[in-house]
């Protein structure tokens, strides 16, 4: 009797492949459906669109989820756009929710999607109708939105990011003033600015609610703790700005590593990521994490590393475990709005999440870790908690009042 082999790595990239089958196939049915059944189209830019979606795919779902929930609760019909074949939203069947794929694979599907008709856009993706950028504010689209899916300001975004939108829904205060900025500085139009909160904070929010012992109680009970670094991508990166040394240097004092570098790294700069594999490919105790979400890496660390990523303050405000930021200097951010401000808000928010490393001081960072191991934090919980609510308003609540800012706008 012969016995079929399949390795693991097969194995996984075959279950991969059945579970994206699956998905296109139960999309396609629920499109079947509405066509012969129901009757109904699924609308894809009609004049009877009102409100549109427009999400890059399954990484930003925490972000559109409960904004998503909260529309079909109060019965408004919307179109959801995504290019991405893995985004549950395309699993949600719900008469309200009229929800498209245009496929990124295909190169004709930016085209499309640069022609959609909607009174109201709501996006989280920067730089739609700027030059090089291979999606354009379609004529279309009345009013263009967007939403913030992380607590960073503008600083971090390409010059000419939001130039084509027309309303700005903030998590909270310090956003406004680097936009107004940038708009003084640049000659460009003011925008409607509107703080709403952060919809995809108040996802875990709500996963935490009541379970921050058990998660506590599920970390490792180890010598030396576990480490995440958490890295941006491109110039404005740690792994870019300081290479693998730090975090090799962490691995032979013992502790545990989880590198997770952004997601677009992956797409932007894989030959960069791939060296930064092999140059710590000789510690087994340094992993790479390329989850959808860092959620589990964050629950499973005790620290982070990080530079001007958002996930810091996830990380503080989520979990309030320990940060350290290494700094990156302005020089390396020259492409970023952030040169047209006078300061940079993360900049002084990363001394109120804890210590923060230049190029002269990260040589200490196995004591500075050591120092946090027997301390356990750099800042206390309660001073935390009111940074949060100094810097994000409509806590657990933000779906709704995006909600209610869509529907006045379609009024």
């Amino acid at each position: 009797m012969m016995l079929a082999y399949l390795d693991p790595g097969s194995g996984s990239a075959l279950v991969g492949t059945l579970i994206a089958l699956a998905g296109a196939l139960c999309f396609s049915l629920k499109s079947l459906f509405y066509r012969i059944v129901c009757g109904k189209k699924m609308r894809s830019g009609d004049e009877g669109v009102q409100l549109a979606l427009f999400s890059e795919g399954k990484a930003y779902w925490g972000t559109f989820q409960e904004i998503v929930e909260e529309l079909i609760a109060r019965k408004i019909h919307f179109a959801y756009y995504t290019l991405d074949l893995r985004d549950p939203g395309l699993l949600i069947d719900s008469d309200y929710m009229h929800a498209k794929l245009f496929d990124a694979r295909k190169a004709t599907s930016y085209h499309k999607l640069s022609r959609v008709n909607a009174k109201v856009l709501l996006a989280t993706t920067p730089n739609i109708g700027t030059p090089n950028y291979p999606l354009k504010r379609s004529a279309g689209i009345e009013k263009m939105v967007h939403i913030f899916h992380a607590f960073a300001d503008i600083s971090a975004y390409h010059i000419g990011s939001l130039d084509h939108y027309d309303v700005v829904l903030t998590v909270g205060p310090q956003q406004e003033v680097p936009i107004r900025e940038v708009e003084k500085a640049r000659g460009l139009k003011p925008k409607v600015i509107i703080p709403v909160g952060l919809p995809y904070f108040d996802v875990q929010y709500h996963r935490l609610e009541g379970a921050v012992p058990k998660v506590q109680s599920e970390r490792r009970t180890q010598d030396k703790p576990t480490i995440l670094v958490g890295a941006s991508w491109g110039a404005k990166g740690l792994l870019s700005e300081y290479g693998t040394k730090f975090i090799c240097d962490l691995a032979k004092a013992g502790y545990h590593i989880i590198v997770r570098p952004h997601p677009q790294s992956y797409i932007a700069e894989p030959d960069f990521i791939a060296k930064c594999q092999m140059e710590t490919a000789a510690f087994e105790n340094v992993i790479w994490d390329r989850d959808t979400t860092g959620v589990k890496a964050m629950q499973m660390s005790d620290l982070l590393i990080s530079d001007t990523s958002s996930i810091r303050f996830d990380y503080a405000f989520l979990y309030k475990k320990p940060v350290i930021t290494l700094e990156i200097p302005a020089e390396k951010r020259l492409e970023y709005e952030g040169q047209f401000m006078r300061e940079i808000w993360t900049e002084k928010a990363a001394h109120r999440l804890g210590k923060v490393l230049t190029h002269q001081t990260l040589p200490t960072i196995v004591e500075v870790v050591k120092d946090v191991q027997k301390a356990g934090a750099f800042v206390s919980s309660s001073s935390i908690s009111d940074f949060r609510d100094e810097t994000m308003v409509n806590v657990g609540t933000s779906a709704k009042a995006v909600v209610e800012f869509l529907q006045k706008e379609m009024v």
